[in-house]
């Protein structure tokens, strides 16, 4: 099931909230497992009501309407926090346009019935810098952690309630979160799991993974209280008409044009990365300057190691060369870095076709070399 997010709830975290919250309730409401619940709560509260004195039938409704609360009320909640707080943070990157929906998975019999909602994620679109993957994945569990360690502090020092149920109630509450941050892999993968598996990728030292951390709690925080009214200015999505011009003659395939904007621009922004890359780019369609386009490509890549787009550009550059070896190592980097883009597949397999019938012509020539010797 996949709900698009509209621009107009991306606004504040209130509104985003509560959309998400409600779409999970409508989620969870469709399934098997909770219309059962629901009769089941609804039973053990008439034999509640009918034997009042029987402690069994007492002590069945309690526990029965604490999963009810638990399952339609605190896990929706945290949800549609959790998500809310993912999709502020990315805003918060400059990049309301790259959260395209919520894509929320059921697990379902042969005819798609649905059993139980198992899982509920944010699909986002673009490409993203390996630190900001981590401050979205980071930021938002650990930011509810935060407030949740904040109310047990103020709660312990003001609350009448015993102080070991207020800790399991707290404790309840706190398994949303820390769950998130778990690394494991079932249905999808966690927070914890994308977090620890970029890390190890590209080899970011414990200070570095904090600090990112620490960014992504940080955007949260100001998605909480600026909603998008105030985002952080070096990342905003300023495109200016030259470059968007560019952009449209590039989807026609008209290249010449493109560079023709790009160039301009480049005088503008002489240190843009997005520019060189895609001047490189255009040289490497039209086929010219193709040493030139190398060098701009991996300017790019210098100023920007974490995006796949840069790797793709420096690689399809070196093709385009006959530098097959380079081609493949920067190819290679940019599937590592998002392994799921048909294009870079497509020009890894274009690569490695080129280098099959290279290895064809030597092993070839070998064979007839030889044969002429042996003559």
């Amino acid at each position: 099931m996949q709900i698009l997010i509209p621009e107009f709830v991306k606004r504040n975290f209130l509104l985003l909230s509560l959309y998400t919250a409600f779409h999970v309730e409508i989620s969870i409401l469709k399934s098997m497992f909770a219309k059962v619940l629901l009769l089941s709560f609804i039973f053990a509260f008439l034999l509640h009501q009918l034997f009042p004195l029987l402690k069994l039938f007492s002590f069945i409704f309690a526990n029965f309407t604490y999963l009810v609360l638990i399952y339609f009320v605190i896990l929706p909640l945290f949800i549609a926090i959790e998500e809310s707080l993912h999709m502020g943070i990315c805003i918060q990157q400059g990049k309301s346009n790259f959260i395209e929906k919520l894509v929320i998975t059921y697990l379902s019999t042969q005819k798609k019935h649905y059993i139980i909602m198992m899982s509920v994620a944010t699909k986002f679109r673009g490409n993203f810098k390996i630190s900001e993957k981590i401050q979205i994945h980071g930021g938002s569990p650990l930011l509810i952690l935060l407030i949740l360690c904040v109310i047990l502090v103020l709660g312990l020092l003001t609350t009448e309630m015993p102080v070991v149920n207020f800790l399991r109630y707290w404790m309840i509450f706190a398994i949303f979160p820390t769950s998130s941050l778990f690394p494991f892999k079932f249905v999808l993968e966690s927070d914890g799991y994308c977090i620890l598996k970029d890390a190890k990728r590209f080899r970011f030292s414990p200070p570095r993974l904090i600090r990112e951390l620490l960014y992504g709690v940080l955007y949260g925080l100001r998605y909480l209280f600026l909603g998008s009214s105030k985002i952080r200015k070096s990342s905003k999505n300023v495109i200016n008409k030259r470059i968007k011009n560019a952009f449209e003659w590039i989807q026609k395939g008209n290249f010449e044009n493109a560079l023709s904007e790009l160039k301009k621009e480049l005088q503008s922004n002489p240190n843009e990365p997005d520019i060189f890359n895609n001047i490189a780019w255009c040289y490497s369609e039209i086929g010219i300057e193709i040493d030139k386009a190398i060098n701009l490509a991996q300017r790019a890549v210098n100023l920007n190691p974490d995006k796949a787009t840069f790797h793709d550009t420096l690689g399809w550059c070196y093709f385009k060369k006959g530098d097959i070896d380079n081609a493949k190592r920067s190819m290679v980097l940019a599937i590592t870095i998002d392994p799921h883009n048909l294009l870079f597949q497509n020009h890894l397999k274009e690569i490695e076709n080129e280098i099959s019938k290279i290895k064809g012509s030597n092993l070839l020539r070998y064979k007839v070399e030889n044969d002429i010797y042996s003559l």
